[in-house]
């Protein structure tokens, strides 16, 4: 389910505009998440006779879908196919072309500049300063952290490392990464309630919540800390150990090619905590060859924790290919509707008052998007993940899923090739959603209609129209009161609004107030009359 705070951040930004034709209006809310990671596109003059509206779910990292943000718009406008009126091809090109421009030099340059990386620090000394300020006295480091965010203003250890990473600090993170990945501790620091709750992660690590404050641990986590790196330092010196006798069977084995094959492959196969026993090294090769199928899959899952939106949080240096986003794209020119969309984000028309889905959710355990995967030799989990990680069948980014080179773009397991719908918008046509799958896991389409036409009723009876403010009520409405549960409502959420003709519907509106203002006069004056007449 990933990773949350400890109390949702319901703090909003919102936006709103109009143009005679439409009028919109947007809200987004990081709520549970431990970071915001969506991103969104509203531009009402897109172009002479288009406007454009987006929403984009990062998942892994929010520098997919801030990179998409920035660079989909200009691209689908200078695609020759958008330029020859052909959107809903223009769609298809546009998608695939930011795909690879996610993963050009210049490209990964600016996702890790988004992503917040250092790119000057040498990795080996800052891993050294690191352990040393991993050494610290645990009171001695919160001293000095809670002076670089005095200004801040942090009550608690708490609060200060949930602020440490509200801030993206890198190399606050850092730290606490190196103490989680050696087994370090696993106590919140100066919790107020001691609630057991997931607590804080950061670069794929956990630190989970306790009742032991930091005064009552400081001495032994000292003592864990060293501890660590000496059981480190003695596993490396094992496994030398252990390299040097493989070497020695593979020199002294007659059949010197095989046994430098099998000498590779244990090599590369990631250790289990428990021993394989000598049955299973006499199998056959096929056996092998599964057994190491089935251990990677295993410590994928081990290994890994998942993102609420199904990718495993990765280290910062592979943006782009172990992270991505959804993208739910609809280009309105004059009165064609166009919506493209990979990945579970959704757009959905109110035709009639009736929820009309203009997007499909792309989960890998559907027949189509399943059969795909399979052919690309990839696999699905009983719980809908891609190779036990992603659960999402199409999204932008996310090339490590995307490197058969002997496959087309269409055929990856993961694909970039979007779903692309059209429809005209006709006088039926009252407004329409476009929504990240924080809001939908909530509530369905029609609820989601529903919700919005309630509250049109209400604001042109006061006759002010405020989009935004039904966005915000949307994802309050849809925001979880804990953590408890299935993870529904703990996701960042982000909504937008587009009206439909606001000012001939506002017109009509008006009118019918009218008579309806006018009705029961006229009924009274009959009354009246025949009351005289009697």
């Amino acid at each position: 389910m990933g990773a949350y705070l400890a109390k949702p951040k319901t703090e909003k930004i919102s936006d709103g505009s109009e143009n005679g034709r439409l009028r919109y209006g947007v809200s987004c809310m990081q709520g549970w998440r431990v970071t915001m990671e969506d991103a969104h596109t509203c531009e009402l003059d897109f172009d002479d006779s288009s406007t454009l509206f987006a929403v984009y779910d990062g998942h892994g990292g929010s520098e997919v879908a801030q990179y998409v943000a920035k660079k989909l718009p200009e691209v689908l406008k200078n695609t020759e196919n958008y330029q020859k009126g052909d959107i809903k091809q223009s769609m298809v090109d546009c998608f695939l072309e930011i795909d690879q421009l996610i993963i050009s030099e210049k490209g990964l340059a600016e996702l890790k500049e988004l992503a917040g990386l250092d790119k000057d620090l040498d990795e080996e000394e800052d891993l050294e300063m690191l352990e040393q300020e991993a050494m610290m006295p645990l009171n001695e480091l919160l001293a000095k952290m809670k002076e670089m965010k005095k200004a801040k203003g942090g009550d608690n250890d708490g609060e200060l490392l949930e602020q440490w990473t509200e801030d993206g600090n890198q190399r606050n993170a850092n730290i606490f990464a190196l103490f989680t990945k050696f087994n370090l501790f696993s106590f919140s620091l100066g919790s107020k309630n001691d609630k057991k709750d997931e607590a804080i992660i950061e670069n794929g690590d956990t630190i989970k919540a306790g009742t032991c404050s930091s005064d009552s641990v400081e001495n032994s986590t000292n003592g864990s800390l060293k501890n660590g790196k000496e059981e480190k330092e003695k596993d490396t010196e094992e496994s030398e150990n252990d390299h040097k006798l493989k070497q020695k069977e593979v020199e002294e084995t007659s059949d010197g090619e095989q046994a430098t094959n099998e000498s590779k492959k244990n090599e590369e196969k990631i250790p289990n905590d428990e021993a394989i026993d000598d049955e299973e090294e006499e199998g056959d090769e096929d056996d092998e060859e599964e057994d190491d199928e089935d251990d990677d899959d295993d410590d994928d899952d081990d290994d890994d924790e998942d993102d609420e939106d199904g990718a495993p949080f990765q280290s910062s240096d592979e943006v782009g290919y172990d992270s991505g986003t959804t993208a739910i794209v609809a280009v309105l020119c004059e009165n064609q509707l166009t919506v493209a969309n990979v990945g579970d984000s959704r757009c959905v028309l109110c035709r009639n008052g009736i929820a009309l889905e203009m997007s499909t959710d792309h989960k890998p355990e559907d027949e189509h998007e399943l059969n795909r995967i399979h052919k690309a030799g990839g696999k699905v989990t009983c719980e809908g993940r891609v190779n036990g990680g992603l659960n999402l069948s199409r999204a932008l980014g996310d090339h490590s899923y995307k490197l058969q080179t002997e496959l087309s773009a269409h055929e990856q397991q993961i694909t970039a090739v979007p779903d692309v719908r059209q429809t005209q918008i006709t006088e039926a046509d009252e407004f329409m959603v476009i929504a990240c799958d924080g809001i939908w896991n909530v509530k369905g389409s029609q609820e989601v209609v529903d919700f919005v036409s309630d509250r049109l009723r209400e604001q042109r009876q006061k006759n002010h129209i405020n989009l935004a403010q039904i966005c915000e009520e949307l994802l309050d409405a849809c925001l979880a009161p804990d953590t408890s549960g299935d993870g529904s409502g703990c996701d960042n959420m982000t909504s937008i609004v587009v009206l439909f003709n606001p000012d001939s519907r506002a017109t009509e509106n008006s009118k019918k107030r009218k008579l309806e203002d006018e009705k029961p006069d006229s009924e009274s004056a009959d009354k009246r009359t025949k009351g005289d007449e009697s």
